[in-house]
């Protein structure tokens, strides 16, 4: 797909059918979706105010996306028209607790059943603030954490 926008994070649906990808052709970043492998088959905007980094549910029901704020944002995904259209219904809220988005990449995943998320919390949920109001920001890496997980779980 060539374009004179920024399209970027394309994510082809479960069943190879669909490209939703994100494009800024309104000067923000929107999720729009096209028939895949005939990319210029048409082309649906999914996104009503900004969206970026879509993501399909691993059944191809649903497809998420985050918005400006980075709630993350639900479209369910219905049978195409008859003219053969992507066809979605009503917007909805998946998780409104915002979560950190590192712009341009999406850096939330859904898991295999489709019922959880794994995100990072954005600041204003983490907890602590300093004096100032700053959220209090630290990351606890584990080092060898296979070696200690065999250690307090044998094996035999």
């Amino acid at each position: 797909m060539q374009s004179a926008f920024n399209d970027q994070n394309g994510i082809v649906s479960p069943d190879g059918k669909w490209l939703a990808y994100d494009s800024n052709p309104s000067g923000k970043p929107e999720v729009f979706v096209r028939p895949y492998p005939n990319v210029g088959g048409g082309q649906w905007q999914v996104s009503k105010n900004g969206g970026r980094a879509p993501l399909w549910s691993p059944n191809g029901r649903e497809l998420f996306y985050a918005d400006e704020a980075g709630t993350l944002l639900v479209a369910p995904v219905l049978p195409p028209t008859p003219a053969g259209a992507f066809n979605f219904g009503p917007l909805a809220t998946a998780v409104g607790t915002p979560y950190y988005q590192s712009i341009p990449t999406r850096n939330f995943d859904i898991s295999k059943d489709g019922k959880r998320f794994l995100m990072i919390k954005g600041a204003a949920s983490r907890g602590p603030q300093t004096a100032t109001g700053s959220p209090v920001l630290n990351m606890i890496v584990v080092l060898n954490w296979i070696r200690e997980l065999e250690q307090r779980v044998p094996t035999k």
